[in-house]
């Protein structure tokens, strides 16, 4: 099964931790969607936007323990989207999305985010989307720590 990451689940290390299984398919992006910290990382639908993704495929006993690091259902719910990988090709994958009521505008902590910023870095995703997101909720990551709520 294809599973879209955009958060914590970029890099190869934090993914493989989570799902033994997982082989690297591909990357690309999320059209129609953009990045937000909702202390977690989420994708709020935004057309003409895009979000940086890695595609994973990982068996069903990988899912299972995905949707218990995620929280699924109540914390993230999961669906279908298209993504539009670098080669111009269109898959069809898995995304976690935060559930409404889970949605709390907030800071994430600087090691969570600096695992995602190394995650854009190993597959040479482009860091804007991610800065883009952190200057939204007023925080700096790149140079200050003050910001950060643990």
């Amino acid at each position: 099964m294809l599973y879209v990451a955009y958060g914590s689940n970029i890099p190869t290390k934090q993914i493989l931790s989570r799902c033994p299984s997982a082989v690297f398919y591909g990357k690309g992006f999320i059209k129609d969607y953009e990045l937000k910290f909702n202390f977690h990382a989420d994708i709020e639908p935004c057309i003409g936007e895009k979000v940086p993704c890695v595609v994973w495929d990982i068996d069903n006993v990988d899912f299972q323990m995905l949707d218990y690091y995620e929280g699924y259902p109540r914390y993230y719910g999961r669906h279908y989207v298209f993504i539009e990988l670098e080669n111009g090709e269109m898959e069809k994958a898995i995304v976690y999305e935060m559930n409404i009521e889970r949605k709390v505008l907030t800071s994430p902590s600087k090691d969570y985010v600096d695992c995602i910023r190394s995650g854009y870095k190993e597959f040479n995703l482009d860091e804007w989307h991610l800065d883009k997101a952190i200057d939204e909720i007023g925080i700096d990551n790149r140079t200050e720590e003050k910001y950060y709520r643990h």
